[in-house]
């Protein structure tokens, strides 16, 4: 306690220096006066003079000492503060810190650069971070608010996305720390919001050349397997028809007029088959020149013998291509 408190040690020690030297001043000059009163007077005021001195000696090394103590804190404090500043400006992540009720305590220079927002606008308008918010987003983000404010859990995760002011739109990650006392009151909430954009950009684009045919557009075969999959296990078991397509002497258009040529040719058939039945129809390239159809509503025989002379009829047609 004593080495928390400087001013305490010294006061102490002040004190107890005082009360030996009342105590045991007197009965020592007495002794080296022996009997003397001239002397004795003397030592008096020499025992004055020597208290003085003795006092500001003291308090001079104990304040110097404090003062060593104190300086060697504050530059410790000072040198932690610039890590945590080093820190702020070099990590990505975004760090904020929510008083309880709501003000603002703290926020990391990462800010301005995921929101595109300069930070000194934000420290005076604390909700510039959720007017960003896409207005779809909107019920997620007041949710995840909520949920920190008055949640009893150690964290709260959500995803959300932002419009930066030149118009670029954000996704981001925040996780919300709520802080609380003995008793379970909020104290604050201390949060991190990570910009997701390239992660979610590259999870999107791995579900697309996962379900996608990447020259058509249209859902390949795994998707179609999946489609299948929902309406085999289907409860009310509401049928379905699948029909197959091949596309006769297609290599004789890859030999004679080139892969680029076949290309074209593909996306044109693909184009086709996906705008000729649009209601209840799901469309897949299987692979080469095979496509398949898959029929939820209209299943009875008669009216897909009549799909399947319609696609006959339009896939007669000649091809234009440029």
């Amino acid at each position: 306690m004593i080495a928390r408190h400087p001013a305490l040690l010294i006061a102490g020690l002040y004190l107890l220096f005082g009360l030996l030297w009342i105590l045991f001043s007197d009965q020592a000059i007495e002794w080296l006066a022996g009997g003397d009163a001239a002397w004795l007077s003397r030592l008096q005021t020499y025992k004055g003079m020597a208290f003085m001195v003795i006092t500001t000696v003291l308090l001079f090394a104990l304040i110097s000492a404090s003062h060593r103590v104190r300086l060697r804190l504050l530059q410790e404090v000072a040198e932690r503060e610039a890590q945590l500043s080093d820190m702020a400006q070099h990590i990505p992540s975004v760090f904020w810190i929510l008083e309880s009720d709501l003000q603002l305590h703290y926020i990391s220079p990462a800010f301005e650069k995921v929101w595109g927002i300069p930070l000194q606008d934000f420290m005076y308008d604390n909700l510039a971070w959720q007017r960003a918010i896409l207005p779809e987003d909107l019920p997620t983000a007041q949710r995840f608010v909520d949920s920190y404010l008055h949640g009893k859990s150690r964290s709260v995760e959500c995803k959300y996305r932002i419009m930066r002011p030149d118009g670029e739109v954000r996704w981001i990650h925040d996780t919300a720390y709520p802080v609380q006392d003995k008793e379970g009151q909020l104290i604050r909430i201390i949060g991190v919001a990570n910009d997701i954009t390239e992660q979610k950009r590259a999870h999107d684009q791995l579900y697309l050349l996962a379900h996608f045919d990447s020259l058509t557009g249209l859902p390949n075969r795994s998707s179609l397997i999946s489609r299948l999959e929902q309406a085999c296990a289907d409860r009310e078991h509401r049928p379905f028809a699948l029909l197959f397509i091949d596309l006769d002497r297609f290599k004789v258009i890859n030999d004679t007029l080139g892969p680029h040529m076949a290309d074209h040719c593909l996306r044109r058939v693909a184009s086709l088959l996906e705008h000729a039945f649009l209601h209840d129809t799901f469309t897949a390239r299987l692979g080469g020149d095979e496509f398949a159809l898959m029929f939820t509503e209209q299943t009875n025989r008669e009216h897909l013998a009549m799909t399947c002379h319609q696609l006959l009829a339009l896939l007669s047609h000649p091809l234009e291509v440029d």
